[in-house]
């Protein structure tokens, strides 16, 4: 059964996306915006949201824990008063991270009205009812959390900027192992790990004139020394790990509402393998994800409408085109577990459920 015909009408001619099964969450009278979304080891989906609950008009911040093999709703447990710091004083941003023993979460904090203040990050681990463990401070007053990444030997990789841009790695309680500073003219940086520890980044220059950005890419050691970096004619990118160390890059080539997308990959070296164009626009402000598979690349960008409509291509490991359909309406996030991945929608009106979970297979 294709995904268009389990969530609504049918919009697939001949659908590259399986469907093992599809199931609501939250009830009516409550609208939950999903922060973040992982699969943990044992295959279930953990997700956060935040949102207001209208039937007692209070603001709520829910950690749901959904059984991967029948998509049964194991818990959905509140978290608002049980993460720091003060949610009343504090604006919090979380991220969900797999981990070797199961799930944690980072929370990253803002203070202050007009002028915003970025008070750090959190690490704190979940236990197997979601109940936040001992917190860490892993992100210092002053930076921004941008993104996160276990490592399979019991470490992480944070990244921060406005501080200016800067990598950590950290050990599974959260003690700082080494702190690597880039440029303050690098900002909102995405990384890929590849199995060995190094890493390949990419950040929007904001030096550059929006009449010709410019965006670096950087590969780092497993110590976080930087080995090679080249600056590249685009606007905003994401990256991934590609086969023996390759990096993919998933680029915008301006800053317009809709601008055209290209995906390319470089080796080690930052030597560009190949480059090519996706199929349709996407929306401006890096509303769009790339995500390796086994077999090569998907490339997933929101493409504007009042439903949150978006499109997916899979490219192969050679940079070819192997097909491209849209997606159902109100797209959220893709979470990619072994062999399979949750297909995550929702609404943004209140009505007889918050969000949709669909575990998928791809082509």
């Amino acid at each position: 059964m294709t995904l268009g015909a389990m969530l609504g009408p049918a919009v697939f001619a001949q659908s590259h996306i399986s469907i093992q099964w599809s199931r609501g969450y939250g009830g009516s009278r409550y609208y939950c915006g999903i922060e973040s979304a992982v699969a943990a080891d044992d295959g279930d989906l953990w997700c956060i949201c935040g949102g207001t609950d209208y039937s007692t008009k209070t603001h709520v911040t829910n950690a749901y824990r959904i059984d991967g093999i029948s998509g049964d709703l194991r818990f959905a447990n509140g978290l608002q008063t049980r993460l720091p710091p003060n949610p009343f004083a504090w604006e919090m941003t979380h991220q969900l991270l797999a981990t070797d023993a199961g799930v944690a979460v980072l929370t990253g904090t803002v203070s202050g009205g007009q002028f915003q203040v970025f008070q750090g990050a959190f690490l704190s681990h979940l236990d197997a009812s979601g109940s936040p463990a001992r917190v860490s401070s892993v992100v210092p007053k002053g930076s921004q959390l941008q993104e996160a990444f276990w490592l399979k030997h019991g470490s992480l990789i944070v990244t921060a900027d406005q501080s200016p841009l800067s990598i950590r790695k950290l050990s599974a309680s959260g003690v700082l192992l080494w702190r690597r500073v880039l440029s303050a003219d690098f900002v909102l940086p995405s990384a890929a790990v590849f199995p060995d520890g190094s890493a390949c980044l990419s950040a929007q220059v904001v030096s550059s004139p929006p009449t010709r950005p410019k965006l670096q890419l950087i590969r780092l050691s497993p110590s976080g020394q930087v080995t090679k970096q080249i600056a590249i004619e685009a606007a905003q990118g994401v990256v991934a790990d590609g086969p023996e160390g390759t990096c993919a890059l998933l680029y915008s080539s301006s800053f317009d509402y809709a601008n055209s997308l290209r995906l390319a990959s470089f080796d080690s070296s930052l030597r560009r393998q190949w480059d090519s164009v996706l199929p349709f626009d996407g929306l401006g402000g890096r509303k769009y994800r790339l995500h390796a598979v086994s077999d090569g690349f998907l490339a997933v960008a929101l493409t504007g409408g009042d439903k949150r409509s978006a499109n997916v291509a899979k490219f192969s490991r050679a940079g070819k085109l192997v097909w491209t359909e849209p997606l159902t309406d109100e797209f959220e996030d893709l979470v990619f577990g072994a062999g399979w991945a949750y297909f995550l929608t929702q609404s943004h009106d209140v009505h007889n459920e918050a969000f949709r979970v669909s575990r998928v297979q791809f082509d």
